[in-house]
Formats: C-alpha cells, sequence, structure tokens
C-alpha cells in the first residue's frame, strides 16, 4: 500500500504544476553523495540552517537518499521543538553566501523528542525500501531532475530561549545503494568486424546490445563471447554493489594450424604443396591432409583430419642405436 500511494504522489507531481516557495536560510554546507562512500557525510547544523544535497553525474547504483538527524540530548524528550522541511529543485545552486532560494516542498513534519530521526526518500521507483520502526519512508520519489534537495530545520512549538541557540543537531545524509554493479564489456573484433559480429551470452543469456553497460545482481556471473572463426571466450566475472566490473574479450582464433619439427634436409608436402618451413607455423582449412615427409629417398605419408580450434605439430626425427651383447 505504502509503495502504491508513492507511486501515485510522484504521478501527481509530474502532471500537476507545483508552486516553487521562498526559502530564506542559512546554509550550513553542501553534501555530494557518491557511491564509492556508501557511509554518507556528516555536518552540524543549528536550529535554523539548512543543508545543500547533490547527486553525483551518474547515480546510477542509488535507489535512495538516507537523512539521519541526530537530536542534541537537551532537546529530547522536550516536545515539538524543531520542525525539519525537504525541498526540491532548489534554484540557484545551494552555496556559501546565498540566503534566498526558490524551491518545492516535498514534506515537513515536527522533530520527534527522541534520540534521532531517519529518514529515506526513495530517488527511483524500483527501489526496495519500505516503511520500518527504524526509518520513516517519505511517500515521494525525487528523481536526478528534482536535485539539488534543502534540508531545513526551523524553529517550532513552545520557545526554548537561549537553549536552542546554542544546540547542534548532526546531519548525516548517505547514499543506499540497489544490490547491483555495473559490467562493462569490450571486444577487439567489435572494430573491425562490427558490434553485431559478437554474440554474448550473460548467465546463459543473449544479450543484443551488450556494449552497453548493465547492471548485475552482486555475486559471480558466467559471460561468454561467441564470434565466427574464433574460439568462445568464458569468463567467470565478480559483481560488487555500487561497483564498476570491466571486462576485455582476449579472442583465439579457432583456425587449426600446424607446425613442423623436422631435420634438415627433410621436404614437407600437404596434399601435394610443397610446404615453405621457413614460415614456422601454417594456418589450416577444416578439411582432411595428406602429410608427405621426404628425407633423401626415404618418405613417410600420413593422413590426418584438421579440426577447428585444434593445433597440430608434426615431428619427424631419425634415429640411429647400436647395440652390443
Amino acid at each position: 500500500m505504502n509503495r502504491l500511494l508513492a507511486v501515485i504522489l510522484t504521478l501527481l507531481s509530474c502532471a500537476l504544476p507545483l508552486a516553487a516557495d521562498a526559502v530564506r536560510t542559512n546554509l550550513a554546507g553542501v553534501l555530494t553523495l557518491s557511491a564509492e562512500r556508501p557511509e554518507g557525510e556528516t555536518i552540524n547544523i543549528h536550529y535554523n540552517d539548512a543543508v545543500g544535497i547533490m547527486l553525483p553525474v551518474d547515480p546510477v547504483f542509488f535507489q535512495a537518499i538516507e537523512l539521519e538527524l541526530r537530536i542534541p540530548r537537551a532537546l529530547q524528550n522536550q516536545g515539538t521543538v524543531v520542525a525539519w522541511a525537504l525541498y526540491q529543485s532548489v534554484t540557484p545552486q545551494p552555496r556559501s553566501g546565498q540566503l534566498d532560494y526558490l524551491a518545492t516542498s516535498i514534506l515537513t513534519q515536527p522533530v520527534p523528542s527522541r534520540a534521532s530521526l531517519i529518514l529515506q526518500l526513495p530517488v527511483m521507483a524500483r527501489h526496495t525500501l519500505r516503511n520500518s520502526p527504524y526509518a520513516t519512508l517519505i511517500p515521494a520519489i525525487a528523481q536526478a531532475a528534482s536535485f539539488p534537495l534543502l534540508f531545513k530545520l526551523s524553529p517550532a512549538g513552545k520557545a526554548m530561549g537561549s537553549l536552542i541557540e546554542s544546540q547542534i543537531f548532526q546531519l548525516t545524509v548517505r547514499p543506499i545503494l540497489t544490490d547491483e554493479g555495473q559490467l562493462r564489456l569490450s571486444h577487439p573484433l567489435a572494430v573491425q568486424l562490427g558490434n553485431d559480429a559478437v554474440s554474448v551470452f550473460i548467465d546463459d543469456r543473449p544479450y543484443a546490445n551488450w556494449f552497453e553497460p548493465h547492471l548485475l545482481t552482486r555475486g559471480v556471473h558466467t559471460v561468454r563471447f561467441s564470434v565466427e572463426g574464433y574460439r568462445d571466450e568464458v569468463y567467470s566475472v565478480v559483481m560488487e554493489a555500487g561497483r564498476v566490473q570491466t571486462l576485455a574479450a582476449n579472442p583465439a582464433s579457432d583456425v587449426p594450424s600446424i607446425a613442423f619439427t623436422v631435420p634438415d634436409g627433410a621436404v614437407i608436402r600437404l596434399n601435394g604443396e610443397l610446404v615453405d618451413l621457413g614460415t614456422g607455423q601454417l594456418t589450416l582449412e577444416a578439411i582432411e591432409y595428406t602429410v608427405e615427409c621426404t628425407i633423401g629417398d626415404y618418405v613417410i605419408i600420413r593422413k590426418f583430419n584438421a579440426v577447428r580450434g585444434r593445433h597440430y605439430t608434426l615431428t619427424v626425427s631419425v634415429d640411429m642405436q647400436i647395440v652390443s651383447d
């Protein structure tokens, strides 16, 4: 039900033009979230301060942001003293010395009279969060276009005099990451043959747009590259949540080949054609071959079938033994 409510509110926010509020506040600082810092960042604020919240350029692993407000001991069990407000689409960009902003309100509530408050704001529709006794799930979705955000404290309820002015709140803002990592693939033959010439299977499922980044759940995954005329390559990739993994293929041709180890003066013919032994290794077709080796007046003939993916070595040795009783 809470998930349905969040979706409905998001659709309404997209469909209806929301009036921006004029917000005048002292800015305690600006925090930029990062998947590389899942522990988040912490800043001290007073009862009339605000904090700007920025997303990274590519928030691919973010499903929500979490705001944890530590409440000073002197204000605990005092009833409603301070209220918090969360704004989106803040203009201009939050910065030191800027007092006046235009922003759209997401939610405003009193700060509870306990040790801490934890808020979770989804930034993607397919998040996995739920309300719990330990965290409040805000029934809205702040997509990337809704940033920067502004978290603000304001006095509310009964006056506390000079006591409230001296109290310091501690705000920690951290990302809540998906259970996924990003896999980026490359294949050297794609430049020469085109992307369509390379077939990629991840966990035995074909990926047509393999050259684009893919999100995969954390754990071990199997990646197989297949290109006609080359051996299939199979790799195991360990994906970590919130991390980018790169995998570059290293193709090896499956065209059969043959190398020769023969005495000096030997003459080799394959299917009647003279072999230049100075070339070292020859590529073959996947057919049957007749090999003729001539050393002086001595001739040896053998046959073999060249199979794709195989390498052959032809070895000829001349041996002499003298045994005495």
